[in-house]
This record gives C-alpha cells, sequence and structure tokens, in this order.
C-alpha cells in the first residue's frame, strides 16, 4: 500500500530521522507503521496486523497508536484504482486537565 507525508513534520522526520520534541521511542514507532503500510496490500492486512492496530474514525480518518498516548493520524485517499494512505500529523498524548 501507498503513503503520502503531507505535513512538514511528518517529511522532516521521515527525511532525518530527526524531531527534538518527539521522543525516540514515538519516532521508532512511526518508522514502523509506515513500513507495515508499505507492506501492506491493503487495510485488510494493516487490520490483521497486532503491532498497527489502526482506528478508524469517521470518514477516511485512520488513526495508529504509536507509543506512550501519542499516535499518527492519517485519511484514506482513492488514487486512480488504489487507496492511498495520506500521513497528516504524529499528535502527542492529551493529558487530563489540559
Amino acid at each position: 500500500m501507498r503513503f503520502r507525508l503531507e505535513s512538514e513534520e511528518v517529511i522532516s522526520l521521515y527525511a532525518s530521522g530527526q524531531a527534538p520534541a518527539i521522543p525516540i521511542d514515538v519516532r521508532e514507532a512511526f518508522f514502523g507503521v509506515l513500513e507495515a503500510v508499505e507492506a501492506a496490500v491493503g487495510l485488510t492486512d494493516l487490520d490483521a496486523l497486532f503491532s498497527v492496530s489502526p482506528d478508524y474514525g469517521p470518514g477516511t480518518r485512520v488513526g495508529f497508536p504509536l507509543h506512550d498516548g501519542w499516535s499518527l493520524q492519517c485519511h484514506r485517499e482513492p488514487v486512480a484504482d488504489e487507496m492511498v494512505l495520506v500521513v497528516n500529523s504524529i499528535v502527542p498524548p492529551v493529558i487530563a486537565g489540559e
């Protein structure tokens, strides 16, 4: 399955492997999700992977848990005859009271 990086944050992380505001284990999980997406034929392959655990939201939204409450937010976009996963952002955990 193909993916496309949309935000500067994820493009920079993908290109450099560096993002000081994002913990190392979250960065490693980010690359693990992208590897799984790239190896998958479609979303049903991702559904079968316990390590990826996609969470489908309203419409075309898909989220992937990363580590310690962080998540990777994406959406599905049809391109020609295939589905592309568009990677929007890495979201930090929500802290109660904020």
